[in-house]
């Protein structure tokens, strides 16, 4: 303010731009749920029914189509299933569809470069192995990461030496955790920095998964709904107040400790018929100098 058109702003004015509205263009009774933008194109779909509309690459908003298509007209298309999310990836657009579908959408110009189709080609896959929401679904470098109907934490991507898209499931380290998890309400998957970021908020957890060390790292008490990248720092929107918190940000809470515990598995010391005894045990690692430690051995029966 004031309209700048009008003339009479000074530097420090907040200017914002008007948002735009449209009417359901493309079809009767059709309510877009997911969208996603490829090569110019306007992707939408209804996520309580199979039609894809793709709009025209010259207007985002004219889904008007024409027999044969020519580059750059839109298109009408079906999956098997409703789609549930899309992700862009390479030069492709990738539809998850119903619990169990993925798809690929590819560009094919005839021969005398006039008409250009558009097929939308469903790959392999397996029961409960698509994307549970939109949500759930990431860019993550040469790869897209996503949660399942499984649920499993999987890769969606190119394996070295192998020509079609493999998928690869990174979570079954963690498996009973994730059996445990109601990822039926919003989760969010984010890439930051070489980690993969999966706020489960109807569980008030964050789980990180270090895509170049590939491991897990334990998982955080927080309860977070969504994850952005602001200014080159990653925050978390709060699920239960209005607050949101900078992450990676030092090794304490708004000044307050942070209470984490590393629980180890069970260790028999060779056959577990063997009776074995002690009164002192050692352990070493590595911790800031301000941490406050308490070691717990848990032997014997129970």
């Amino acid at each position: 303010t004031p309209d700048p058109t009008a003339g009479g702003h000074v530097a420090g004015d907040v200017i914002v731009q008007a948002i735009r509205t449209h009417a359901n263009t493309p079809a009767a009774n059709f309510n877009p749920g997911i969208i996603a933008v490829l090569n110019n194109y306007n992707w939408i779909a209804d996520i309580q029914k199979r039609t894809l509309y793709m709009s025209k690459d010259s207007d985002y908003t004219d889904f008007a189509t024409v027999s044969p298509r020519i580059p750059g007209g839109a298109l009408f298309s079906q999956t098997d299933s409703s789609p549930q999310s899309f992700v862009v990836q390479e030069k492709s657009l990738y539809i998850s569809a119903g619990k169990n579908e993925w798809y690929q959408v590819l560009f094919t110009k005839s021969a005398d470069l006039v008409n250009e189709s558009v097929s939308v080609e469903r790959l392999k896959t397996a029961p409960l192995q698509a994307a549970i929401s939109q949500g759930a679904v990431a860019n993550s470098k040469n790869d897209v990461v996503f949660i399942t109907n499984e649920p499993t934490f999987t890769t969606l991507g190119r394996i070295q030496n192998v020509s079609e898209v493999q998928s690869v499931p990174l979570s079954d380290p963690i498996k009973p955790d994730f059996d445990d998890l109601d990822f039926t309400v919003d989760p969010h998957v984010k890439f930051f920095k070489n980690k993969t970021w999966i706020t489960v908020p109807s569980s008030s957890k964050v789980f990180i998964y270090d895509m170049i060390r590939q491991y897990w790292f334990p998982p955080w008490n927080m309860s977070i709904s969504r994850f952005e990248i602001i200014g080159g720092s990653l925050y978390g929107h709060s699920s239960a107040v209005p607050e949101t918190y900078l992450l990676e940000d030092g090794y304490n809470d708004n000044e307050s400790p942070i209470h984490s515990i590393a629980s180890f598995a069970y260790r028999n010391f060779g056959d577990r018929a063997n009776m074995k005894n002690h009164d002192e045990y050692y352990s070493e690692g590595y911790i800031s100098g301000n941490t406050d430690l308490t070691l717990a051995l848990k032997y014997d029966f129970g």
